[in-house]
């Protein structure tokens, strides 16, 4: 299975700063960014791995933002392209997460 086509939208899907036009990352866009860096197949596998990892489950949709922000922080722990996409990620968590409380 593959997040290309998401089943359902995660519980913080359709919320946004409107102010700034930014929407919260997804598992969506954590997927377009590992197959970006590693490739499908790969991406699929690191996924996989990452949510798991974070007790998540492997493919499970919906996650919050704060379990978006556990598996960015187990993906930074990760050597090469991998981590850069963790690190990447935990960029667009914490600057959403500071625009929406600014936006408040």
């Amino acid at each position: 299975m593959s997040l290309a086509q998401p089943a359902t939208a995660p519980a913080h899907a359709g919320a946004g700063v409107p102010a700034y036009g930014l929407t919260p990352p997804t598992e969506v866009d954590f997927h377009v960014a590992l197959r970006r860096q590693v490739g499908a197949s790969a991406a699929d596998t690191v996924w996989d791995g990452a949510c798991r990892a974070c007790g998540l489950g492997g493919y499970a949709r919906g996650h919050t933002l704060d379990d978006l922000e556990r598996v960015a922080a187990y993906l930074m722990e990760q050597p090469g392209a991998i981590g850069i996409v963790g690190r990447s990620m935990r960029i667009r968590l914490r600057a959403y997460a500071g625009l929406s409380r600014r936006a408040a």
